[in-house]
């Protein structure tokens, strides 16, 4: 029998599901599992003004009115939060930790230590969530649909030549423009003109963007693409792809956007508080950055081009399976029917 499922998510309403990454990973599971969707985050208008630990209580009668036809509850977030809500819910909760943990924002054992099973992407995560007080929690390794990204024929680099770079995880407020690289590549591209980068954008602040572009004098050689894209064919077209954050909680700790370019068999320029520097710095598979600071970046995009060859043969060796999303689909049900039993066993 398919699990039932409901799953409590945060990521912003008037996101298009085809671009946000954890949609994504839902759609698959609604394809293993009986489910449903609900955001417990208000509008994006509220979201300033309204604290998370208040998320989806205006839902409680709701979601006990559906435990009858819910055998798990699995919630998505950036990190781990004591969320009041879920201390209400009777049935087995599966609370999956989509960004980096930071260390400098631990969370109450007491309230966190009664979740069926929290997920985490890499084995530091995990440390941290056990030392907070998780009692049950599992390393999975996030992943993509491999059929949408075929490996792609090499790329050569010539220095002098022009250099692509796709840039995926777009700003959500002004501020973002700093911690997640944007003005800083965009100032690494003022200062080079080996530089072209292509930024996929999600429709906010692109004006904002624009005005930047046009403030360094960049129009001809950066692109914004505000809407779908064929991503594999982006990459393929590009010599690499790039994320950089100072914050390791604003994005995905492994960004779809990263782990589709070493599949596709482009390097990455990644910064080391994105979990997934791990495998790219482990690999060889391209450049770790120690941050997203102007100097981080401009060094980074430097070594990425200076040793281009040695960087794209790793990544095009790469062991795809590595981020094959029916591996971690399988691992999740996998999951749900371990706190399914669990949770039979001590009723």
């Amino acid at each position: 029998m398919r699990p039932r499922v409901t799953f409590l998510v945060t990521y912003p309403r008037e996101v298009d599901p085809a671009r946000e990454a954890v949609a994504q990973d839902i759609a698959g599971l609604l394809t293993r599992v009986d489910g449903r969707r609900i955001h417990i985050s208000p509008p994006e208008r509220l979201r300033r003004i309204f604290p998370e630990r208040l998320f989806g209580l205006w839902l409680l009668g709701a979601l006990r009115r559906i435990e009858a036809e819910t055998d798990i509850f699995h919630l998505f977030h950036g990190g781990l939060r004591h969320f009041p809500l879920l201390g209400f819910l009777r049935r087995p909760i599966v609370y999956s930790v989509v960004a980096g943990l930071r260390a400098d924002r631990p969370v109450d054992a007491r309230r966190i230590g009664a979740l069926a099973t929290v997920t985490v992407s890499g084995p530091s995560d995990a440390a941290l969530a056990r030392a907070w007080g998780a009692t049950r929690v599992a390393t999975l390794r996030p992943g993509i649909d491999l059929a949408r990204f075929p490996r792609a024929a090499a790329r050569a680099y010539s220095s002098g030549d022009p250099f692509k770079v796709v840039i995926a995880s777009a700003p959500w407020s002004e501020i973002d423009f700093v911690r997640k690289g944007v003005d800083a590549l965009l100032g690494a591209a003022a200062a080079d003109d080996r530089l072209r980068l292509s930024f996929l954008w999600r429709g906010r602040l692109l004006e904002s963007m624009r005005a930047r572009i046009a403030g360094h004098g960049l129009a001809a050689r950066v692109t914004i693409i505000d809407g779908r894209v064929d991503m594999a064919a982006a990459l393929a077209d590009a010599q690499a792809a790039a994320l950089l954050v100072s914050d390791s909680s604003i994005v995905k700790a492994y960004p779809n956007s990263l782990m589709e370019a070493l599949v596709v068999g482009r390097p990455v320029l990644v910064s080391a508080q994105i979990p997934m520097s791990d495998d790219v710095g482990g690999e060889g598979a391209g450049v770790v950055t120690p941050g997203a600071s102007p100097e981080d970046v401009r060094a980074g995009l430097t070594r990425l081009m200076a040793n281009y060859a040695d960087y794209a043969a790793r990544a095009q060796t790469l062991p795809r399976e590595r981020y094959s999303r029916e591996r971690w689909l399988e691992e999740i049900v996998g999951l749900y029917g371990e706190a399914a039993s669990a949770r039979g066993r001590e009723a």
